[in-house]
Formats: C-alpha cells, sequence, structure tokens
C-alpha cells in the first residue's frame, strides 16, 4: 500500500515540461485538491491494515486487481454497491472502485496506481510501463487552451469528427515526453454492447490519433447515443504506451 501511495503522489508531483506549463497552470489547484483527497484516502485504508483492507468493498476492489486473479467479473462488481470500473490494462486488470471525484474529473486508486477520467474519457493513468500525466482535448487547432478548456465540451460529446489532443507522461527511464495529434472520430449506429451488470444500447466510435512525431494510434469509445457518456474505452495511453481498457460496471452518474 504505501507503494501505491508514493506512486500516485509521484505521479501527480512530478514537473510537467515547458511545453505543458500553461496546460498545468489552469488545472494545478484542482488537482492539488484531488491529489489531497485521494492519497487522504489510502492512507485511512493503509492504517487500517492488510486483513480490514481486504475484507472491505474497496478493498476487495483492489485486491482484484490482480493478474493472477483475472478480469472483474460481474459476481465481484454486483458485491460492491459503489461506483465502479472494470479495468484491463496491459498487465493490470480488475475491478476498481471511485476514491474521489473533483469536478468533472474521477480518480481510481489502486494498489499499482491509480486512473484518472476527464467526463468518463482517459486523463491519466499510473501503469508499469510509465505514467499518462495529463490529457488535454481540443476542439480547434489554432485556439487557446483557456478558451478550449472553457468550452466544456469534449470530442465524443460533439458530432463534430476533427479534433486535437495533448499529452505528457513519463517513461520507465524517467524521461518526460509532451507531443500533439490531430483526432479523427467515426461513430457507427448504436447496437447491443454487453457489459459487466448490464446491456445497453451503444454507439461504437472509432478513433485515430496521427501525432506530430510520426505515429499513428487509434482507440475505440462505445458512447450514450442519448446522453454521450462514455461507457466504454480502449485506446493506447500514449505511441508505443500501454493498451487502456475499462468499462463502467456501476455509473457514478445519476442519469
Amino acid at each position: 500500500m504505501e507503494m501505491c501511495k508514493s506512486r500516485f503522489l509521484a505521479a501527480f508531483m512530478r514537473p510537467a515540461s515547458p511545453f505543458f506549463t500553461r496546460v498545468f497552470n489552469g488545472e494545478r489547484k484542482s488537482r492539488m485538491q484531488a491529489l489531497k483527497t485521494v492519497t487522504g484516502a489510502i492512507s485511512l485504508v493503509a492504517i487500517a491494515g492488510c486483513s480490514v483492507l481486504e475484507s472491505s468493498p474497496i478493498g476487495q476492489a483492489i485486491v482484484a486487481l490482480d493478474p493472477s486473479k483475472g478480469r472483474a467479473t460481474a459476481s465481484q462488481a454486483d458485491r460492491i454497491p459503489y461506483a465502479s470500473l472494470a479495468f484491463d490494462g496491459s498487465t493490470q486488470r480488475g475491478l476498481l472502485v471511485l476514491g474521489a471525484q473533483t469536478g468533472t474529473q474521477t480518480h481510481w486508486p489502486h494498489q499499482r496506481g491509480f486512473l484518472s477520467l476527464e467526463s468518463g474519457g482517459l486523463h491519466a493513468v499510473s501503469t508499469p510501463e510509465g505514467d499518462l500525466l495529463t490529457t488535454r482535448y481540443y476542439l480547434d487547432r489554432s485556439a487557446t487552451a483557456d478558451s478550449l478548456a472553457a468550452a466544456g465540451e469534449l470530442p465524443w460529446q460533439r458530432s463534430q469528427p476533427r479534433f486535437w489532443i495533448e499529452r505528457h507522461w513519463v517513461d520507465t527511464d524517467g524521461l518526460s515526453h509532451a507531443h500533439r495529434a490531430e483526432g479523427h472520430m467515426t461513430c457507427k449506429a448504436p447496437r447491443a454492447r454487453a457489459l459487466l451488470l448490464t446491456e445497453l444500447l451503444l454507439q461504437p466510435c472509432d478513433v485515430t490519433y496521427t501525432w506530430d512525431n510520426g505515429r499513428t494510434t487509434r482507440a475505440q469509445w462505445w458512447k450514450d447515443p442519448a446522453t454521450q457518456r462514455l461507457w466504454e474505452v480502449d485506446e493506447l495511453a500514449w505511441p508505443g504506451g500501454p493498451d487502456i481498457k475499462w468499462q463502467v460496471a456501476r455509473p457514478w452518474w445519476d442519469s
């Protein structure tokens, strides 16, 4: 558990590159508030001890995040009456329970790191292959970061197929990377999609990212055609990075 806390702190506290200074300045306060909330929860769990941890609802989800225990199951999710995700990474998988929410961001801690979502889309993640520190989604390549952030809409919430992102990550050697990509989203007709605890009519959207370093990555989003909320995501965290997948087991929103 101490490893979880220290890795979580390291991922949030690493300095941004100059390329991302303007991005972090606008988010520093909310990110620090999230850090205090989630690390406080992790500290309480650590103080409780391993036996209490494993018998608690959130502990059951944390313990489930173990490759030797397999993927999250419907029975696991059904036993835990809290907002949860079925998470499947390159080397990690299991059920995650919501640790904290700050505005439109949700934070999902576990023994080996954390996952942070922005309005249900990938924002940051800590993995053995490196840490994604932040993601910014832009609707206009020429617009400033401030005006885009103020727009309050993300690519899956709009019908506009073209958008841009910036991502900042740290690799396993501790080297910092910051790159931009042009995204192109193509959505198909909604169809039935089986999730961990239910089956919903969801719209699949294929996304292609063309990065400024010449690399190309792809993602797939499954969204509710009425609310535009993401229920399932599968994408690479960065070019050459880990594949990150999750689907909502129990939603954290009211409607």
